[in-house]
């Protein structure tokens, strides 16, 4: 065995000599390119299937902290909308009581339905994509 052999070459190496005939009429020479031969398939069939779970277990670490990563993202997100809308109806009604100051009492109900329709309007815009 060579000193480049992985652990698993010498591994494959010993199971395929248990293997070996004693007492044939086969040549070293073509017993050994057999032996080779069966070593390769042997060794390419285990890697295929070590290579397939290792990819399904690093698939499944990727997506596991894709997950944790989307989860505290979202966490962040939802405070700041909640500290961004606390704060948007802290200055609408800021406004809101400033222009009820200004627009005589007649007119309040005309601006507040106005006001409303507006909203309406301007959500509807941006969410119709």
């Amino acid at each position: 065995m060579a000193d480049t052999e992985t652990m698993f070459d010498q591994v494959v190496e010993h199971y395929i000599q248990q293997f070996r005939p004693k007492g044939s009429n086969i040549s070293d020479f073509e017993m050994e390119n057999i032996f080779q031969s069966v070593k390769k398939n042997i060794r390419d069939e285990v890697m295929d299937f070590i290579e397939e779970e290792e990819r399904k277990k690093i698939l499944n670490k990727i997506e596991g902290e894709a997950k944790d990563y989307r989860k505290k993202l979202f966490r962040k997100v939802k405070v700041t909308i909640i500290v961004e809308t606390i704060f948007v109806a802290f200055l609408v009604g800021l406004i809101v009581n400033q222009v009820t100051s200004l627009i005589p009492q007649v007119y309040c109900w005309g601006v507040i339905i106005l006001s409303f329709l507006a909203c309406v309007l301007l959500i509807f815009l941006e969410t119709k994509d």
